[in-house]
C-alpha cells in the first residue's frame, strides 16, 4: 500500500467513494484534491481524517505542489463538466504524476467505442478517455486503468420512475433485451482500494468495474428500484415504458 495517496475528484461520486474507502482502511495517508476546500463535502473528508488541498486539473502548477511526496494517485475527470477539455485535464494530471515520480496512478477511464465497434460508433467521452490511456502509456507512468460501468444510482438521480395513471411507477430505458452492466458508486471505492493494496498484481492492467450482468440486472426496473417483486418485471421492447410495480407509498430513494 502506498504511504500517501492523492485522490482527485474527492468531493464527487467516484473520488469520494475512493477517499472514504482508503480512509476506512487507515493505512495510507489520504490527500484529497478539490477546487473548493471550504465546501461541506471537503469539510466532511477532513473530519474523516483526510488532508484536503486546493488544486485544479486545469492548472498544472497547482498539481505539481499537491503531488509532492505522493506515491499513489487516483485520478478521475468529468467530461460532463469539462467536455473536450477533459483530455487536457487528464494530460495535466498524467504529466504532473510522471514528473513527480508517482509509483502508481490508478486512472478512471473508458475504452474507445470507435475501436470496439470497428468505427461504427464514436462516443465523445469514451474517445477522450481512450486518448488519455494512450498518453499515459507514452509517458511511462506505472498505471492501472479502471473502467467504471453505469451507476445503479442513475435510476434515482437521472432516470427516476414516474408515477403512472394507475398509481404505479414506471420509467423508460430503451434496452429491449440487452443486459446492462452496472454497479453502486460506492463499489468503486472498494475496487480501487484493493488495486492500491495489491499494486504488483494490477500494474499495467485494465480493470472493468461492475456487478455481474445476470438475469436479475437485465433491464433493471425491479432490481434497481428496490421494492417490486421479480414477478412484476415485464419485458418491453425498445422505446416502451418499463413498469416497476411500485406503489405510490414506496420510498424510491436510498442506496441500491
Amino acid at each position: 500500500m502506498s504511504d500517501r495517496i492523492l485522490v482527485t475528484g474527492a468531493t464527487g461520486l467516484q473520488g469520494g467513494a475512493v477517499a472514504r474507502h482508503l480512509l476506512k482502511l487507515g493505512k495510507p495517508e489520504v490527500r484529497c484534491l478539490t477546487r473548493r476546500p471550504d465546501s461541506e463535502a471537503a469539510k466532511t473528508l477532513k473530519q474523516l481524517g483526510a488532508e484536503v488541498v486546493r488544486a485544479d486539473l486545469d492548472d498544472p502548477a497547482s498539481l505539481k505542489s499537491v503531488l509532492r511526496d505522493c506515491t499513489g494517485v487516483f485520478g478521475v475527470t468529468d467530461f460532463w463538466e469539462a467536455f473536450l477539455r477533459e483530455y487536457d485535464q487528464g494530460v495535466n494530471l498524467i504529466d504532473a504524476a510522471s514528473e513527480a515520480g508517482v509509483g502508481h496512478l490508478v486512472l478512471s477511464t473508458l475504452p474507445s467505442a470507435a475501436k470496439i465497434s470497428n468505427g461504427a460508433i464514436a462516443v465523445p467521452h469514451f474517445e477522450t478517455n481512450a486518448r488519455m490511456e494512450e498518453h499515459m502509456r507514452l509517458r511511462g507512468v506505472p498505471f492501472t486503468f479502471v473502467h467504471v460501468a453505469f451507476y445503479f444510482e442513475n435510476f434515482i438521480n437521472y432516470f427516476p420512475p414516474q408515477r403512472q395513471a394507475d398509481g404505479n411507477y414506471g420509467f423508460g430505458f430503451p434496452l429491449a433485451d440487452a443486459r446492462l452492466a452496472a454497479l453502486a458508486v460506492d463499489d468503486t471505492g472498494g475496487v480501487v482500494t484493493a488495486i492500491f493494496e495489491n499494486r504488483a498484481e494490477f500494474l499495467g492492467e485494465n480493470r472493468g468495474n461492475c456487478r455481474r450482468p445476470d438475469d436479475r440486472s437485465r433491464v433493471c426496473p425491479n432490481y434497481v428500484a428496490c421494492a417490486a417483486t421479480e414477478r412484476d418485471l415485464q419485458p418491453y421492447p425498445s422505446g416502451h415504458v418499463c413498469r416497476s410495480g411500485i406503489s405510490e407509498r414506496t420510498r424510491l430513494g436510498g442506496h441500491v
